[in-house]
């Protein structure tokens, strides 16, 4: 089903939505910064992006900041920040584990992608208050 949306997502768009082989995974990248990963999670899918890169100074004061913002998805409208396994990079997703419709999957990942943005620039905020903080 996820499928169809993407195929019909990328009409409404008007961009290209590539897709990994034998998976169920596609990739929308919405600049040369920014890739949005779905998942097809039968039912349901799964939105993933990376966030930020993920300074080794000040993660005391970024993970604070960001449990607070997790909290409930309330400051995260219902995504979760997270990190890479590596440690490298803070993360977005967003899993939607049900059956949804086009429009609440668009919506939805509108949403995500606005999120992003938001979190993004709010992180950046972050470290550069940290950084002034010390000087």
């Amino acid at each position: 089903m996820i499928d169809e949306y993407v195929k019909r997502l990328s009409d409404d768009l008007k961009m290209h939505i590539s897709k990994e082989p034998e998976k169920n995974v596609f990739q929308l990248s919405l600049n040369e910064d920014v890739t949005i990963t779905i998942t097809d999670l039968d039912p349901g899918v799964l939105f993933f992006s990376r966030l930020s890169v993920l300074h080794k100074d000040f993660r005391e004061e970024i993970f604070t900041y960001l449990m607070r913002a997790n909290l409930l998805g309330q400051g995260t409208f219902d995504c979760q920040i997270g990190l890479e396994t590596d440690e490298k990079f803070l993360t977005l997703s967003r899993p939607m584990p049900y059956e949804v419709d086009y429009t609440t999957f668009k919506e939805a990942l509108e949403l995500f992608a606005n999120t992003l943005s938001i979190w993004r620039e709010e992180i950046a905020k972050k470290y550069e208050q940290a950084k002034q903080s010390i000087l």
